[in-house]
């Protein structure tokens, strides 16, 4: 530990030292002034808030879930309440050592935040059942649970929400004939890299022939290039746009208002959707985007785009039936939104914070 009585010793180090605190710390771009008021900060804290998203799991190795645990160590230390906020917990596919070992390490550390947020039913059965931990909540991600945003408590001046307007010389067309298509690079990683760009080809060939006009973009930076391996197919059709658009996350949930629908790999592409009411075919892999889809009553129109099993048939008739039947389809997510905003994570954190603070 290098907090407390060592802060001086860091802020005074010769260059060789700092060397070897780089090797101890495993951090090459550590600033050591700023490293050395860690212990006067903490200290000055009312409470943690953790929005990790997905840190505790095998999934990251050994050293990200030893850095998440010190974390939490750190706020006990200094007894600053802490508060994991819904994300992803797990899997724990580790040796049987380490496993030992993490059993023993894991829950007394965990069971110091006020209350833990399980965003999966599998993180929040790992955590309760495998670790015995007593302080887990299942929740939904926190994005979908926010009702509200209030931008004079983020900036500090103004900021201008800039998006691409829907009657733009672009493409001009009402929300009722726009189909969005959310791509997720990583899909690449998971599965056959033609096959997949094969059924994105097919599955937005469906939608020109039902007379929508679609638009590429991208929730996440590294996600350009899917998209333009995707145009790449329809490189003088102009009823297939891409927007080369870096969205802010704010500027993204302005954006997806402009479409009927959208068919989406990125998970917080899927719950902005959902939180504007607009139904997705949701096109991942991984546990999260089930339980997401499930939760707003959507779960008929996900599909494993990377597992070689998955026909590109079954999902251009699950866009037909989310088509055939999409004011039910709103309908649904509206009332599950509803249900989910009506107990969320702001709140019950809200309430547990004052009740503490006005011991």
């Amino acid at each position: 530990e290098f907090f407390d009585k060592d802060s001086e010793i860091i802020s005074n180090t010769s260059p060789t030292a700092s060397n070897i605190i780089k090797r101890i710390i495993g951090r090459k771009d550590l600033n050591y002034e700023k490293f050395s008021q860690l212990a006067k900060c903490m200290k000055s804290l009312d409470a943690v808030i953790d929005i990790s998203g997905f840190a505790l799991g095998s999934k990251w190795g050994n050293r990200v879930p030893v850095w998440y645990l010190d974390k939490i160590s750190l706020a006990r230390k200094y007894h600053v309440p802490i508060y994991l906020m819904p994300q992803s917990f797990g899997p724990f596919d580790y040796s049987q050592d380490v496993m030992q070992e993490l059993k023993r390490i894991l829950p007394d550390v965990m069971k110091y935040p006020r209350i833990i947020f399980a965003r999966e039913r599998e993180g929040f059965d790992m955590l309760t059942g495998l670790f015995g931990l007593e302080n887990v909540r299942l929740s939904s991600d926190l994005v979908l649970q926010n009702k509200c945003i209030d931008t004079r408590n983020i900036f500090t001046t103004p900021r201008i929400i800039s998006v691409p307007e829907s009657n733009s010389d672009s493409y001009s067309e009402s929300k009722s004939r726009l189909a969005g298509i959310v791509p997720n690079m990583r899909c690449l990683d998971h599965g056959d890299k033609e096959k997949i760009l094969a059924a994105y080809r097919e599955i937005i060939n469906y939608i020109l022939e039902c007379n929508y006009k679609v638009i590429l973009f991208r929730h996440s930076r590294e996600d350009l290039e899917f998209c333009g391996l995707i145009k790449n197919f329809y490189p003088d059709n102009n009823n297939v746009i891409m927007i080369e658009n870096e969205f802010s996350c704010l500027e993204y949930n302005e954006f997806v208002k402009n479409f009927k629908f959208l068919v989406c790999s990125r998970y917080h592409g899927l719950v902005h959707a959902y939180k504007n009411i607009i139904p997705c075919i949701a096109l991942g892999w991984a546990v999260k985007y089930r339980e997401l889809a499930k939760n707003l009553g959507q779960e008929k129109y996900i599909f494993d785009i990377t597992d070689s099993k998955t026909q590109t048939g079954e999902i251009i008739n699950a866009l037909s039936s989310l088509l055939d039947n999409y004011d039910e389809n709103c309908g649904v997510i509206f009332k599950r939104l509803e249900a989910i905003q009506g107990n969320n994570c702001f709140d019950i954190f809200e309430d547990d914070f004052r009740r503490i603070h006005n011991k």
